[in-house]
Order: structure tokens, then sequence, then C-alpha cells
């Protein structure tokens, strides 16, 4: 059971919507689009295998299947059977600039972490985790302030949920101080 905006919910269903509806990005940012990104020219450099070998290793062992149901060990074990493939097929969606739709899909569940704070897991397919780890060396090679904007804290090194309280607590702050309203 949880408590709606104006009254408890005990419908499973509805409470599974009612969590999507709030954890949808779209929802959280409303109209929030980020300010001096950068658009990287051109289409990215092709995926060498070698970096698909070097990604199975990031994979953890103990974390849950996602959507395709397969763990983390299984992929590192069949690694050099699989590499091949995925330098392939990781370099055809590079090329499409479309990721395959099923990726979109997560698996989440609601953890509770206290009677007041739900937050949601979303596993994902890990061949896209694969990939995601493939893109994300790239850009941690790449000046990630340029290409993201300082303000973009998740996914870089050294910045979180404190380093994002900080500037917002940086940028009240400011605004109060020049007597505007926050």
């Amino acid at each position: 059971m949880i408590e709606g905006p104006h009254e408890m919910v005990e419908d499973k269903k509805l409470m599974a919507n009612m969590f999507i509806e709030h954890f949808t990005a779209n929802s959280l940012l409303g109209d929030y689009r980020p300010q001096n990104c950068q658009v990287i020219p051109g289409p990215l450099p092709k995926l060498k295998l070698n970096e698909i070998k070097n990604v199975f290793s990031r994979l953890s062992n103990k974390k849950s299947c996602g959507m395709d149901n397969i763990p983390g060990f299984f992929l590192k074990c069949f690694s050099n059977i699989l590499a091949p493939f995925l330098v392939n097929f990781f370099n055809k969606i590079l090329e499409s600039n479309t990721v395959p739709s099923t990726w979109k899909i997560a698996k989440l569940t609601p953890v509770m972490t206290s009677v007041d704070n739900y937050r949601p897991v979303s596993n994902l397919h890990s061949i896209a985790k694969l990939y995601e780890i493939c893109i994300l060396q790239r850009m941690e090679m790449l000046d990630f302030d340029l290409l993201m904007g300082t303000s973009q804290h998740g996914f870089r090194k050294g910045h979180g949920t404190d380093s994002a309280v900080c500037d917002l607590v940086s940028e009240i702050v400011n605004e109060v101080e020049k007597k505007k309203s926050v």
C-alpha cells in the first residue's frame, strides 16, 4: 500500500503506474534542457575488437539479470566467442544512430529503503550494458565538460549527487545574494 496524491492506493497495477509516472525523466525534468552542450560532428569512430573484449571485465558477476535473462558471468565466460559478433553489431548501431527498441525496456523493481523513501532499480539488457560501457569509455576520453556541459553530474568521475547538491546550493546562494527570488 502506498499513499497517492490524495489517498491510499492498494491496487498493484495503479501503484506500478504511479511509480512509472513519478520516475519518468520527463515528469522529473519538465522542460529542462541542458545548455552549452556540443554536438560531435560526424559519425563516431568504429569500435574495435580489443575495446569490446576489455568491456566484458567491467560487467558485474553479482548483479541480477536484466530483461534478456543473461547473467554477467555468462557473458564473461563466452567473451572471446561473443566479442567479434558484438563489435559488428555495436558498429551497426553507431552507424544507424538507433538502438534496438527492446533496449529501451527495463525491469523496474521498486526498492524501499524506508517507509517514506521508494526508489526504482532498473535492470537493462546485458548486451545493452556492454554497449553503454563502450560508449561511456569513449566519452571518458573526450572533454566531458565541453560535450555535456558543466551541469551534468551523473556518469562523470568525481561527480554525483553530492556535487549536484553543492552546485544547486551555490546557485541558490548566488541568487539570494543578488536579492532575487529563488
